[in-house]
């Protein structure tokens, strides 16, 4: 994007001829802020990824049977989650979640998680060392 002051672009329209550089190509090191959201996060940042120096995943919804995919990340990729992500459920062999790279930073934002409808996948009715057990009348 060229940005001009008044002046500049007063000169520019007032010429006869005006001929505009191409903007210097991006250094291959140079990667994106990218920030995924909503029922399409998930298929975008599997997608996209590779340009993003960053990414935030901000409240992203992954379809059932799907895995959230951060595997193959740049060096050096930060990534944050931001507020809740979920999963739809499905009876699946999974995981939910991969992410590989070399030097890879997984942050989350104050107040965030990952919900992965584990209720979902009990009956209510397994007692987990008595910690948990439905009545049952």
């Amino acid at each position: 994007m060229v940005h001009f002051n008044n002046l500049a672009l007063a000169s520019i329209l007032s010429s006869a001829a005006t001929v505009l550089a191409a903007p210097a190509a991006a250094k291959p090191e140079d990667r994106a802020a990218c920030v995924f959201s909503g029922t399409t996060g998930a298929a975008l940042v599997a997608k996209q990824k590779i340009g993003c120096a960053t990414i935030t995943l901000s409240n992203v919804q992954v379809p059932a049977g799907t895995t959230l995919d951060l595997t193959g990340l740049k060096s050096g990729t930060v990534v944050t989650f931001e507020g809740v992500t979920t999963f739809g459920f499905k009876n699946w062999a999974g995981p939910l979640v991969s992410v590989s790279g070399t030097d890879i930073t997984v942050n989350g934002a104050k107040g965030s998680y990952l919900d992965g409808a584990g209720a979902k996948y009990w009956d209510g009715e397994v007692n987990f060392a008595g910690l948990f057990r439905r009545n049952v009348c």
